[in-house]
């Protein structure tokens, strides 16, 4: 019989570096059709590269991180990148309307969401867009929109950045000082708020 070694991480960055460390072949993400299906170490990889382009356009250590996203790939590797960095994750219902997305994105304060532009009919950046976008009076602390999908159709607003720019723009962020920000990452704090 296999004995198994109960992980020694106590932050969620730490627990994927060690098991990609163990295991860096075995599959952690397959989406529902299978066709995209990452290892540990491929998750580690693309998570870091992630938190490379949120650093880069502004997240940091403390800061609020919306994400309304369906149950997908992505949804993981954002939740890693955003953990890595010291920030925390607001997970927002994919059922919200406009008001409730308003009343989510003040309470918490979060600069920056990551989102599809419409998922199950609902269509996410046209709510964006009634509440007067990133920056407006109805939306003060929000500054930044990361889409997943398709951003041309959604039209050119200089706060939406498509999820796959990310890829290129944390390019510039080193090794260093993405170790710099996880080894900053302590047990006590707050990974995630949620509304429910």
């Amino acid at each position: 019989m296999t004995r198994v070694i109960p992980p020694r991480s106590r932050t969620l960055p730490d627990l994927l570096d060690e098991l990609a460390a163990r295991q860096p072949a075995r599959e952690l993400i397959v989406d529902a059709g299978g066709a995209q299906r990452l290892t540990y170490a491929e998750t580690r990889a693309r998570a870091r590269d992630l938190a490379r382009g949120l650093a880069r356009l502004g997240v940091k250590r403390g800061d609020m991180v919306a994400l309304l996203m369906s149950n997908r790939p992505e949804w993981l590797l954002i939740d890693f990148a955003v953990t890595l960095l010291g920030a925390t994750l607001v997970p927002i219902s994919t059922w919200s309307r406009p008001r409730e997305l308003e009343y989510v994105l003040n309470h918490c304060e979060a600069a920056t969401l990551l989102t599809l532009p419409r998922f199950g009919g609902q269509d996410y950046l046209g709510a964006l867009a009634e509440l007067g976008g990133p920056g407006s009076a109805r939306l003060p602390h929000l500054r930044r929109v990361v889409v997943a999908g398709d951003v041309a159709a959604a039209g050119r607003h200089p706060a939406l950045t498509a999820l796959d720019a990310l890829w290129e723009l944390g390019r510039e962020v080193s090794d260093a000082e993405l170790d710099l920000a996880q080894r900053a990452v302590a047990p006590e704090d707050v990974a995630y708020v949620l509304y429910t």
